[in-house]
């Protein structure tokens, strides 16, 4: 699945897999040829595991989810925008 860096740690990258759900993506489950991340990068991942407390550690997938679903993520995002401002407008009649 895609997911969305959301925050960087000195255990990992913090990741957002769904509108609710971060799992991390430890370190050493990042392969070190890959280049560093940033907050708002695009990964692949998978979970690797639910802990007993409800938290998710998650694995890597190399695959380059940018190049593939940057561009509709990104229309996507734009749309969401200017609906959520359309219904803002809307509310306020």
């Amino acid at each position: 699945m895609i997911g969305k860096v959301k925050s960087i740690s000195k255990f990992g990258l913090f990741v957002l897999f769904s509108d609710t759900k971060t799992g991390l993506l430890r370190w050493s489950n990042i392969p070190r040829r890959q280049s560093k991340y940033k907050v708002g990068d695009l990964i692949g991942v998978e979970i690797l595991k639910v802990r007993e407390d409800g938290k998710y550690e998650l694995k890597f997938i190399e695959k380059d989810f940018e190049e593939s679903f940057g561009h509709f993520l990104g229309e996507a995002t734009e749309r969401l925008k200017s609906l959520k401002t359309k219904n803002e407008l809307l509310k306020r009649l």
